[in-house]
This record gives C-alpha cells, structure tokens and sequence, in this order.
C-alpha cells in the first residue's frame, strides 16, 4: 500500500525551504564531533569551531551526489526511499509505559510485546530498534541486544542505531550478516532534529556511517 500525505502547500513548502536554507547558511550547525567537522571541511565548507555553515548550493551539490531513488531491504521486504510515497516508522524511545492505569520503567517483556506488536502493523513499512527505552539492559551490550531483538522479530527494513560510532558500525555489520546482504542499503539511521545541534554521539555515529560508505563506493 503506497501512503502519500500531503503536509502542507506548496507556497508554505516554499517557505519552509527558504528559511530552513538561510538558517543553514546563516546560523550553522553544531556538530559535537571533530570527525564529522573534518569531513565538512575536506569538501569545502565553512566552518567555525564546531560550526558548520551550509549554503544552498552546498545542499544542491550535495544532492546531486545522491541516486533520486533508493532501495532499503529488511530480510523479507524492502522500500523505495524518494518515489514520493510515505514511510512510517515506530516512535523513537518512550522511557515509561501506561500499562492498566499505572506507569512504570520499560523492561524486557515491553520491549519485546511492542516489537511484535510493530511487526504486525499494516501501516509501518519498517521496523525501529529504538520504538522503546532499553535502559534496563547492561550499556555494554544493550544497544546490540535491542537492535538483535527487532532483526529477530520483524522481517521489514530497520532503522539503525546512531548512539556512537561503535555502535553505528555494528548496526551495519549486524544486519548486513544476519541479512546476508552486504551490497544493498540495510539499514538508515541519520535523525535530523531541531535547534541546528547536533549531539556528539549522533555526529559521531554518522561520521562513521560516512567513512563506511565512502570506503565501499
């Protein structure tokens, strides 16, 4: 089923554009990450400390450097990113549940009832390893645990982790194994967010992501 959702005219889209192009431009962005100044820098940009300047032709010349369209596999399905039809996801990270009247801290039972649950949905075309908090499992592996876990139950697409490089890079790896697929795009993880900051572990995330596809292409 293709959704396509219609947020706004094309006047207001217009506007959005303008001033989302003088921010970038004007305001800059925080990159909390020197890797991924660095990667600004070797192409050209303006930066100023851990400020990174975009200007609309950077953005243009950026995205001449990407397919219109591309294909994003899960083990039995796949998408089309950019063909003009919504993807829905799961949320991203909800820390408590109501649950019979009472809230309480997401556990291991929650998190796995919610997977299953977005598994089943006819209206999520992917999957997310971040639909829920997973505090509750150790740090040293719960990112791999949580991202195992949606591999294990859903069959669609998966949005990749971004909480660190080391993390990123075994987003990619865990699922290009478990996957069997290792020349196709399996997992897409960058999370544009406002005001124009971005935190350390997610800049360090996607500078590896980069240094990764730029060493396979």
């Amino acid at each position: 089923m293709k959704h396509i959702y219609n947020f706004a005219t094309k006047a207001e889209l217009d506007l959005l554009h303008q001033a989302s192009m003088r921010t970038l431009d004007e305001v800059g962005v925080m990159f909390f990450c020197q890797d991924a100044v660095d990667i600004f820098k070797q192409h050209g940009f303006r930066t100023d400390g851990e400020k990174v300047f975009i200007s609309e032709k950077d953005v243009w010349e950026a995205l001449k450097t990407c397919p219109k369209t591309f294909d994003w596999y899960g083990r039995k399905s796949h998408v089309t990113v950019g063909d003009g039809s919504t993807i829905c996801a799961p949320s991203y990270g909800p820390v408590f549940i109501l649950e019979n009247g009472d809230f309480h801290n997401v556990g291991q039972r929650d998190f796995v009832a919610l997977t299953k649950l977005c598994a089943t949905s006819r209206v999520l075309q992917v999957s997310n390893p971040n639909a829920l908090d997973y505090a509750f499992m150790d740090a040293k592996y719960a990112s791999d645990w949580a991202q195992a876990t949606v591999l294990m139950l859903d069959e669609r697409p998966m949005i990749g982790m971004v909480d660190g490089a080391k993390n990123a890079r075994n987003s990619i790896k865990m699922a290009q194994e478990f996957y069997d697929i290792h020349d196709k795009v399996v997992v897409n993880g960058l999370t544009p967010m406002s005001p124009q900051i971005c935190k350390s572990r997610l800049a360090v995330s996607w500078a590896a992501s980069w240094k990764i596809s730029s060493e396979r292409s």
